[in-house]
């Protein structure tokens, strides 16, 4: 049965029914395709399911502790799911079940609550999330994104876009891997080669060269 079920065929379809990861990276490809061919599926998200292979190596091992599933689905059904059926709350979108999946609602105090179903977020929810808040947009690239008072950061997969930053401020980049540096401005396109990290210093080389 455990060879039957690691077989590529087996997995590849276990994956495109469910959503889950394959459980052999040889299905990736065939994976991905059956994603992007059954629109009415998955739409948009496939795209965001193939991006994931990218960010797997930085995945960990869920503990699998007795009990801990029965118990997320109690919290879930009897607690978390309850408390936005409020019809205050504003729903962002559903479970294919049609319960609340992502919900906001204004709280007393001038602050918002936040439910998702889900821990983890794509990007564009983020950035939508921030802005509701005031918070500044550095980019809308769905790349791993490392943002810091002095440092910009992406880590990009294997079909990297043109990746768009936006500055509060105009600030010079200087690239502290390559040595490329970009004059001072408050936009910068930059482009980063498949699989690989670029670490950008908010400032020119003089200035990076002049840290202790």
């Amino acid at each position: 049965v455990i060879k039957f079920l690691g077989e590529k065929a087996q997995t590849v379809r276990w994956a495109t029914q469910t959503g889950y990861f394959p459980v052999r990276m040889s299905a990736k490809d065939d994976v991905i395709k059956n994603f992007k061919a059954d629109t009415a599926k998955w739409g948009p998200v496939a795209d965001n399911y193939a991006l994931m292979f990218d960010w797997i190596q930085y995945a960990m091992i869920e503990s699998p502790v007795a009990g801990y599933d029965p118990v997320r689905a109690m919290i879930d059904t009897d607690l978390l799911s309850k408390v936005i059926t409020d019809p205050k709350a504003d729903i962002l979108a559903r479970r294919p079940d049609g319960t609340p999946g992502i919900a906001l609602k204004s709280m007393p105090g001038g602050w918002t609550s936040v439910y998702s179903a889900s821990p983890n977020l794509p990007p564009c929810i983020v950035r939508f999330l921030a802005t509701k808040v005031g918070a500044h947009i550095f980019t809308d690239a769905e790349e791993i994104s490392y943002i810091a008072n002095s440092f910009i950061g992406f880590h990009v997969g294997a079909q990297p876009k043109p990746i768009h930053v936006s500055l509060p401020a105009a600030t010079a980049l200087y690239e502290v891997f390559t040595g490329e540096a970009w004059p001072a401005a408050k936009a910068f396109t930059l482009q980063v080669p498949p699989f690989e990290t670029r670490l950008y210093f908010k400032g020119d080389k003089a200035a990076w060269e002049s840290l202790p």
